[in-house]
């Protein structure tokens, strides 16, 4: 039961989020709304003990509050919120939590509050630290970690909260109706992908997706996952286990999990293959034979249509094999 509630509690934080910093509310200019529902899910997410949502949510609440902060209380609830967010395991909202950090302690030391200056050094000073990291990262591998909105928009957001200037919000620029959560990069720009399709209305950056993938495998009591479009691809049963490794393994549990129950035909599962040597229709039975054997479930998949090219292939939707798709994987 306690796992249960966990798992709903997520799910409602996650719609609170989505409603808050969705198209109609940005373009609306309704940071009424938003702030009330970013409040409602910051308190929500305190329940939670995942590595995203309970920090995400009060990094996005105290962007938002940063547009109207005037008096000492305001950046002191500002800092309270970053504070919390900055001990995310995740760097990339470590970071960003960080940034603003910062500025409130300058907003603070430009209203006369005094003693900050050792407390922003040291802020500087982890930035400096995290940066190094994040290009570490950058530098060996496919996952960036991008901001989480345009760069341009986020260096002027960045220099009106350091200073006195009052922030009227350019209407749409910075805003990707496309993407609610995160910036629409083809190279960082990840879908979660489950039973029935797509699991939710967000693009991650591939970080933050690896997380989010954890936990649903983990809430869940998964069979398995695949990860689709970087340096760490492979479809897995657990983590002891060496994982399957080969593209078009992976394109084709893809493919028949995003066909639902209709299934997708087996003349498709041979395009895969495309025009490399041997028979593309022979590999993409072995394939889907492999996959079988990998798992060792005996019906995890099955037919929907008989006879010849009109045969099509679909997943059980008991089977919780769920997935971390890049955008461009996806078509």
């Amino acid at each position: 039961m306690k796992l249960m509630g966990l798992v709903m509690s997520a799910a409602e934080v996650k719609e609170l989020f989505y409603n808050a910093t969705n198209a109609k509310i940005v373009y609306g200019h309704d940071e009424g709304f938003a702030e009330e529902t970013l409040r409602q899910a910051v308190t929500l997410s305190s329940t939670l003990t995942d590595h995203v949502w309970p920090f995400i949510t009060a990094y996005r609440l105290a962007h938002l509050l940063f547009r109207k902060a005037k008096l000492q209380s305001d950046f002191e609830e500002i800092l309270k919120l970053v504070e919390w967010a900055e001990g995310s395991s995740s760097k990339y909202i470590s970071i960003h939590s960080k940034f603003l950090k910062f500025s409130a302690l300058n907003r603070l030391r430009m209203l006369g509050i005094l003693g900050l200056s050792e407390r922003q050094k040291v802020c500087l000073d982890q930035i400096i630290t995290e940066i190094g990291h994040l290009q570490r990262v950058s530098n060996s591998t496919d996952y960036f970690n991008k901001p989480v909105q345009g760069d341009f928009f986020n260096i002027l957001e960045y220099l009106i909260y350091n200073s006195e200037g009052d922030f009227e919000y350019p209407e749409g620029i910075g805003y990707d109706e496309n993407n609610i959560l995160f910036p629409r990069r083809t190279n960082d720009a990840w879908r979660l992908i489950g039973p029935a399709g797509p699991l939710d209305e967000f693009t991650y950056n591939a970080e933050i997706g690896k997380l989010e993938l954890e936990r649903f495998v983990s809430e869940h009591s998964a069979m398995g996952w695949f990860i689709l479009g970087g340096d760490q691809d492979g479809i897995f049963k657990d983590t002891s286990t060496k994982p399957e490794k080969l593209p078009q393994k992976i394109r084709l549990l893809l493919k028949i999990i995003n066909s639902g129950p209709s299934g997708v035909r087996a003349s498709e599962l041979a395009d895969l293959w495309g025009g490399s040597e041997g028979d593309p229709e022979s590999s993409a039975r072995k394939a889907r034979q492999d996959i079988v054997n990998y798992f060792g479930i005996r019906d995890l998949f099955f037919k929907t249509s008989q006879g010849g090219a009109g045969t099509s292939w679909a997943i059980d939707r008991n089977i919780k094999i769920y997935g971390l798709v890049n955008i461009k994987e996806l078509g």
